[in-house]
């Protein structure tokens, strides 16, 4: 069972990347991104394995997906607002995921008060 929601894990990962490839590129970007991603060979081993590899890589990816979905949102409201906050609650659940996920606020809070620098500016 252990090993059956794991490889459900980088399923996901890799229908996430599609639509973030997606979203930003062609169509064929997307599947051509799960394709790539899911022929990487240190993601076959993980996907077979169970461990928090993949786990940590699909929350990464969901903060940074929807840290950019806030990003793109043209003015402050609720929606950016639930953006944000999804933001937040990924890169928590990347944290509790692995060590190294614990330099994530960085970025994203970089990205947070540049956004709201450009906002403020005329």
């Amino acid at each position: 069972l252990a090993r059956l929601l794991h490889i459900g894990t980088g399923m996901i990962a890799a229908l996430s990347m599609a639509g973030l490839a997606h979203r930003w590129r062609r169509p064929e970007a997307g599947w051509l991104s799960s394709l790539f991603f899911l022929t990487i060979p240190v993601v076959l081993y993980e996907s077979l394995n169970t461990s928090t590899g993949l786990e940590w890589t699909l929350f990464q990816m969901l903060a940074f997906y929807s840290l950019l979905m806030a990003l793109e949102e043209p003015e402050e409201g609720p929606e950016r607002r639930r953006l944000w906050i999804l933001c937040g609650i990924f890169a928590g659940l990347a944290m509790g995921t692995k060590y190294p996920a614990w330099m994530m606020p960085f970025p994203l809070g970089l990205a947070f008060l540049c956004a709201k620098a450009r906002q403020a500016a005329p």
